[in-house]
């Protein structure tokens, strides 16, 4: 997860220094292979990309209204 900080998984949002959720990681660290083939773990990494694109997603709309 490139954003895991300690326990946590910031999901950045499209405006600067803005973080557009926060997501506890129960995992211990270091993770083994295995753990980061688990099913929960999987799902974690499913709702950190879900929450980074539909920041995504909100920023292109935001730019057609602009431009």
């Amino acid at each position: 997860m490139p954003y895991a900080i300690r326990g946590r998984a910031p999901a950045p949002s499209s405006g600067p220094g803005r973080i557009a959720g926060d997501i506890t990681v129960e995992p211990p660290e270091p993770r083994t292979p295995e753990q980061e083939r688990s099913v929960a773990f999987l799902k974690l990494r499913a709702t950190v990309g879900d929450l980074g694109r539909a920041e995504h997603r909100a920023h292109q709309s935001r730019q057609a209204r602009v431009g």
